[in-house]
């Protein structure tokens, strides 16, 4: 095991490194973007949640003073 690597094998082994590392950055970068993309959805569905309670308790308002009325 103590033999030297060739230089034609470094060179090898060190192209496929640097392939492997470019790969793992790209992938942690679209990570990054559907991370940001499902935290963008996260605030959209509380906003269109919220939305429905404040609708739902308009709804509720509008019963009460229609039933108020008879």
């Amino acid at each position: 095991m103590g033999k030297k690597l060739s230089k034609e094998f470094e060179t090898f082994i060190g192209d496929r490194m640097k392939s492997h590392d470019g790969v793992m950055k790209k992938s942690d970068g679209w990570l990054k973007g559907k991370e940001k993309d499902l935290n963008k959805m996260e605030r959209a569905a509380d906003g269109f949640d919220a939305k429905m309670e404040k609708l739902a308790g308009d709804i509720e308002k509008w019963i009460s003073s229609r039933n108020q009325k008879k």
